[in-house]
């Protein structure tokens, strides 16, 4: 008679390690995923410190290098908060903006920030809005 259990024991543990490897295979196909949906995108971030307003409503719209709109829409952002957008394709480098007190102009967005982002991470285009200065593009730069 031969003793059958040690290659049950390999068959068993061959199953295992390629139900194993598909299971991670798949997660990290998800993961990829998400990683390509940030990818070459940004978010723009409207940061109100204007205090004599409650609220202060800005109709903005984001162009690329050539003028074409990449996005536009009207946010209405309390004093001391912010409003943060969906991710965008990054070519924005320009934001002209109007608020409802009658403040507009144009912001310069540079191509690059000078500490980018993991692919995986979407950047961050802060806007900083007071009275005095109007509105300002800060690039936030940490330790790369």
């Amino acid at each position: 008679m031969t003793d059958t259990k040690p290659y049950r024991r390999r068959e068993f543990l061959g199953t295992v390690l390629v139900v194993g490897s598909t299971t991670a295979g798949g997660c990290l196909d998800v993961l990829r995923d998400e990683e390509y949906k940030y990818e070459n995108k940004a978010r723009i971030t409207i940061i109100n410190s204007y205090y004599e307003n409650e609220t202060t409503t800005f109709e903005f719209t984001a162009r690329a290098k050539n003028g074409t709109v990449i996005y536009e829409d009207e946010w209405e952002v309390t004093k001391s908060h912010e409003f943060t957008s969906d991710p965008i394709p990054d070519e924005v480098r320009t934001i002209e903006y109007r608020t409802d007190d009658g403040e507009n102009g144009v912001v310069s967005i540079p191509a690059e920030p000078e500490c980018p982002p993991h692919p995986s991470v979407s950047r961050k285009i802060d806007l900083y809005y007071d009275y005095d200065g109007g509105m300002t593009y800060r690039d936030e730069v940490h330790s790369c």
